[in-house]
């Protein structure tokens, strides 16, 4: 199954940092960036791709095992890429920012989604991270 999004946020001048945009692991904000986790010891780091305007796509491609068990395992590769603008501070655009990766995804039918472990590395600066979240069931078949 072949997934994408794409899409851009913008928020005024005025609004607070709490209404910003970012990228990242998908806790702090939705938008997936998974080798540039957004938050580091429960703030926003100074580099992470978080500003009042934010352009970002996904691309996803899943292959779910075939399983006739309560749990189902599937593998999936993506790519995400993300590009903040009106930042604060010295550089107000930020870099554009692609990340590739591979993942596991497990499914428990009844449930509304499945739990995802990535490993995503940094195509322009070669961060990587592992991230583990939920995946909506609209992202599961």
């Amino acid at each position: 199954m072949l997934l994408g999004d794409a899409g851009a946020v913008r928020v005024s001048d005025a609004a607070p940092l709490g209404v910003w945009a970012g990228a990242g692991e998908g806790h702090a904000r939705e938008v997936l960036l998974r080798a540039h986790p957004l938050v580091h010891d429960g703030t926003i780091d100074g580099t992470a791709t978080f500003a009042r305007s934010l352009g970002y796509g996904n691309v996803e491609l899943q292959a779910w095992l075939p399983s006739a068990a309560p749990v189902r395992i599937g593998l999936a590769g993506f790519a995400d890429l993300a590009r903040a603008s009106r930042r604060e501070g010295a550089q107000p655009d930020g870099p554009t920012n692609l990340d590739v990766g591979a993942g596991v995804r497990v499914h428990v039918r009844g449930t509304d989604g499945a739990l995802r472990l990535d490993f995503a590395r940094g195509v322009r600066d070669g961060a990587s991270a592992v991230t583990v979240g939920w995946q909506a069931e609209s992202r599961v078949r």
